[in-house]
């Protein structure tokens, strides 16, 4: 139920939102990457990080910033 509420509140989310994943992510594979962009509207991404798993801003920081920047910036 709870999982539902946040699957229901990014459906109608209307701020600007980025999915930044890992490519190597085993816990919520990147095809979800795919269906959170197609879930949450306007999302941009799916940006997949390459060497990042579950935790991918403590795997490779640097390339989640800069996607950061990317996606603040344009």
């Amino acid at each position: 139920a709870p999982m539902s509420r946040v699957r229901d509140a990014l459906r109608d989310r209307q701020k600007p939102a980025l999915v930044v994943w890992g490519a190597e992510d085993t816990i919520l594979p990147p095809g979800i990457a795919r269906a959170m962009v197609e879930m949450i509207p306007g999302a941009g991404g799916p940006v997949l990080v390459a060497g990042a798993s579950h935790f991918l801003q403590e795997d490779r920081p640097d390339e989640v910033a800069e996607a950061i920047r990317e996606f603040l910036t344009s």
